[in-house]
């Protein structure tokens, strides 16, 4: 008699909420502790290619305009917000931004049992769950077939592994 090994591989996209959604589903919507890039063409002292960390209360330090709320957005709407205020505030008459994510810390999943290496992996943009799978070593040769993902839902902790139906 065959034995089937059930895969133990669970997900937990606990480590934060959903992020809300961009106006285009493929943009990335920044978090707390990602990493911006912002190229300020033509005024190369507003430009930050070493990265901006976004802070625990969702903002970046820019120049001119100080603290500004970066979290929940798109890289498109952070451009279009720094560049707001920077003409707003009559620092320029125009300004040409380009906000990229330099590294992706807001989103990590956890992914155990029957992987090569089990633990954290962080999520780049749009990441699929064969991404985080391959990121934690892929399958061990005991793996079975199954894959149980567990996610929180809104405001409230892990309760129980969610089921086709509940998408």
């Amino acid at each position: 008699v065959m034995m089937t090994i059930l895969l133990s591989v669970i997900v937990l996209l606990a480590q934060a909420p959903a992020a809300p959604r961009a106006a285009d589903p493929t943009e990335y919507i920044v978090g707390v502790d990602d990493v911006l890039s912002i190229v300020a063409h033509d005024h190369d002292e507003l430009t930050r290619r070493d990265g901006v960390a976004v802070a625990v209360d969702g903002t970046i330090d820019f120049p001119h305009v100080g603290r500004v709320k970066v979290s929940r957005l798109s890289t498109r709407q952070i451009q279009d917000e720094l560049s707001r205020r920077l003409v707003d505030g009559k620092f320029f008459t125009a300004v040409n931004l380009t906000v990229t994510v330099r590294e992706y810390r807001s989103q990590s999943s956890t992914v155990h049992c029957e992987v090569r290496e089990p633990g954290t992996v962080q999520l780049k943009a749009n990441a699929t769950l064969a991404e985080a799978i391959s990121q934690a070593g892929h399958f061990t040769a005991r793996a079975g077939s199954h894959v149980i993902i567990v996610r929180a839902r809104a405001g409230k902790g892990v309760a129980a592994p969610a089921k086709p139906a509940d998408h």
